[in-house]
């Protein structure tokens, strides 16, 4: 699951969206250790790759200078893509 916020900032390089990638089991159980690949069509993430804590949670930020729509993916594994991506628009 991918979760951002804002959606909506200015593209000054300095406004930040926060983004929270949670891992669940097929069960809905959180699953830690899991390495991250963090890949977004527009702007700078604070981190390219992550990995999930023990809620299954890894966070980055997302800034921009340009102005644009951000499509933002996560891989787990650097093999299994996930399904839902973001949309975050710099201004």
């Amino acid at each position: 699951l991918l979760f951002a916020y804002p959606l909506l900032l200015k593209a000054d390089g300095k406004e930040k969206s926060t983004i929270n990638i949670f891992v669940r089991s097929d069960k809905g159980m959180p699953v830690k250790d899991k390495k991250l690949s963090i890949t977004s069509t527009v702007g700078t993430l604070s981190d390219v790759e992550a990995t999930t804590d023990e809620k299954g949670k890894a966070t980055v930020t997302l800034t921009s200078a340009t102005p644009g729509t951000a499509i933002v993916e996560a891989s787990i594994d650097g093999m299994l893509k996930m399904s839902q991506t973001l949309s975050i628009k710099f201004e």
